[in-house]
């Protein structure tokens, strides 16, 4: 994701709900930028439950740690994880997890964008 440009945020709102110590809820944070930045594309939330269906490929963005108990990335990161059904979420995170408002997804390989960033 790096193109070679490091641009300053220079004011950031989490969502009000958002508890550090949960963060499998309300994990999102609109940032402002000290710079117009043009060519990159803008993330479209999805506002529709059917989507995505299991086994599609959605893409994780984010700085939170990159192990379970490691520091915080130092760059924005992203990858490419698969979907996998709000039955088997539960099955793996039970009551932790509300899959009305979050998307569960899995990688086949010991890399992560962020450890436990929605």
């Amino acid at each position: 994701m790096n193109d070679g440009r490091d641009v300053l945020v220079i004011c950031s709102k989490t969502h009000p709900n958002f508890d550090p110590d949960d963060s499998r809820k309300y994990d999102i944070a609109v940032l402002k930028l000290a710079i117009e930045v043009t060519g990159v594309p803008f993330v479209k939330l999805n506002n529709n439950t059917s989507v995505p269906t299991a086994g599609s490929t959605v893409t994780v963005i984010g700085m939170g740690d990159t192990t379970s108990n490691g520091q915080d990335a130092s760059q924005l990161r992203k990858l490419n994880y698969s979907s996998i059904s709000d039955s088997a979420c539960k099955a793996y995170w039970g009551n932790e997890i509300n899959t009305g408002v979050s998307v569960c997804a899995q990688n086949t390989r010991s890399a992560g964008a962020c450890f436990g960033v929605s």
